[in-house]
């Protein structure tokens, strides 16, 4: 019973090393005192069809649309609707 503990403890404290490892390489670092580049980039499966958020019906083309443009509404960070190029009245 001791040998199989001992065992999966080995096993979980590699696969946490090894994710510690992959996942440094998401900190942000700064070389030479300047910040490192933080562009996302994003694959999608085909080319889209279209960028016109009033075609798209497709979708590549949605995935696009969705990460490059601001609607009326957005999702802040707490992912609450709040607005987007709408701007509040007074």
């Amino acid at each position: 019973m001791f040998k199989r503990r001992a065992s999966m403890m080995i096993l979980i404290s590699v696969v946490f090393g090894a994710m510690a490892a992959l996942m440094s390489g998401c900190a942000s670092t700064a070389v030479g005192g300047q910040s490192i580049d933080k562009t996302l980039k994003i694959t999608i499966p085909g080319e889209p069809a279209t960028a016109d958020p009033t075609k798209v019906i497709e979708t590549n083309g949605g995935a696009v649309t969705t990460q490059t443009q601001e609607g009326i509404y957005r999702k802040n960070a707490d992912n609450k609707i709040v607005a987007g190029t709408v701007e509040k009245n007074s």
